[in-house]
């Protein structure tokens, strides 16, 4: 017990809370401050570095004897840092200036036949994420104020790749088979009694 009475683990848990509601208040000031966008951004990251990494080490330790605690920190680091690659690289969706898009944009006329030629300058390049790709359009079709204009021709352009939760998923499974083989397990340390 403490000094005041009370038992350390009241106190611990109390802590706990605290810090809890604290992040659920900073949580909520950064969903109400924050585009929608990058919450989408964060929320892709965490389900695919966190979510498909931990879920690889709980099957493996829940299901193979020989899965140790070595194997499942290099599972964690390894799928963190492939998630990060996967998704800035631009694996999982980038943007790409298409002519047959610039067109068909053009034949409903959300873009001008000029608007047409200045995208098509950009064919080919790759984007890898929309605020880029965004400025990179708005300087090639001027300053127009209508942002559901850019939201528009930004969603046309949009190329789907492979998901990070799939690939994440399957890199960590390798990665905590390998490592599980390959890296001796830590050593048990004698107690003494």
């Amino acid at each position: 017990k403490d000094k005041d009475g009370g038992s350390k683990e009241i106190s611990t848990l109390n802590r706990h809370r605290v810090t809890t509601a604290l992040l659920a208040v900073v949580a909520l000031i950064l969903s109400y401050l924050s585009p929608s966008k990058l919450i989408f951004t964060i929320v892709s990251y965490v389900w695919a570095g966190i979510g498909c990494t931990f879920s690889v080490v709980i099957l493996f330790t829940l299901f193979w004897k020989k899965f140790h605690g070595r194997a499942a920190i290099l599972t964690i680091i390894a799928g963190l840092l492939f998630t990060v690659f996967w998704i800035s690289g631009g694996f999982e969706q980038h943007y790409r200036i298409t002519k047959s898009r610039a067109e068909f944009l053009m034949n409903n006329n959300v873009i001008s036949i000029e608007e047409s030629k200045a995208l098509l300058a950009l064919e080919g390049k790759k984007f890898v994420s929309s605020s880029k790709f965004e400025a990179v359009v708005k300087d090639k079709l001027g300053t127009n104020p209508d942002n559901d204009r850019y939201s528009v021709i930004s969603s046309s352009f949009t190329k789907k790749g492979i998901p990070a939760r799939l690939t994440t998923f399957i890199f960590s499974v390798i990665v905590a088979i390998f490592s599980t083989w390959l890296v001796p397990s830590a050593k048990p340390v004698a107690s003494k009694q």
